[in-house]
Order: structure tokens, then sequence, then C-alpha cells
């Protein structure tokens, strides 16, 4: 088990990513939005960013759920 700084420092480096990761969104959708509004654009942006983790936990959510189905059936064959 991780020690308590050690979850610590893992979950900073995650929000800095996540934080840089919405800035370089939110600059994106500005620039392709034609430079209207900033608050428009962060909107796309934290959309977009959304969308990303969502398909992310969604596809490792099927891919637990393919690994358990993929055990029992070894289990039930008895290999």
């Amino acid at each position: 088990m991780a020690s308590p700084r050690k979850a610590i420092a893992i979950l900073a480096i995650g929000l800095v990513c996540f934080s840089l990761l919405l800035a370089v969104f939110t600059a994106y959708t500005w620039l392709m939005l034609g430079g209207a509004s900033l608050y428009g654009a962060f909107i796309a942006a934290v959309k977009l960013v959304s969308g990303f983790i969502a398909a992310l936990v969604a596809a490792a959510s099927f891919n637990v759920a393919w690994r358990r189905c993929v055990s029992a059936l070894s289990e039930g064959q008895g290999g």
C-alpha cells in the first residue's frame, strides 16, 4: 500500500497535469472558435476533457468486465 505522502504527491501531480490539459484544450478551442468568447471556449474545453475522461472510464470498465468474463470462462473449462 502506498504511503500517504506518496498518495498525496501522486494526486498533486495528477491535478497539475489535469490543469495543464484543461488549459491546452481551452486554448485550442478558443483558437478554433476564432477567438470568440473565452468563457465559451472554457465551457467547450471542459466538455471535451469530460468526454475524454468518460471515454477512458468506459474503456477501463469494459476492460475489467472483459477480463472477468474471460477468467470466468477459463476457470469454468478447468484451465
